[in-house]
């Protein structure tokens, strides 16, 4: 049985809930531009997670990302991705 990490299992019941490799990368690029994430190497770990599916330690390592930093990154990807989801039905 796969455990869900913290952020996986308070997002996964939500809308829009982003799940580790099956994000298509334009959809990854939409939300980074809506969000306040700037710092290339936080967007490439995030990336590597949502769209590549690589684990998140590894990403952590290869791009200089603390993994605290890392998940408060991924916890705005998901209320942005969430806020989004809502919204469309108004368009």
């Amino acid at each position: 049985m796969d455990w869900l990490s913290k952020d996986e299992y308070l997002f996964r019941e939500k809308n829009g809930h982003l799940i580790k490799g099956m994000v298509h990368k334009e959809h990854f690029r939409l939300l980074i531009e809506l969000s306040n994430i700037r710092s290339a190497k936080v967007i490439y770990a995030l990336e590597g997670v949502l769209v590549n599916g690589m684990d998140v330690k590894h990403v952590c390592e290869v791009y200089g990302v603390t993994p605290s930093y890392f998940n408060r990154a991924l916890r705005r990807m998901q209320e942005i991705s969430y806020c989004t989801a809502c919204m469309a039905q108004y368009y």
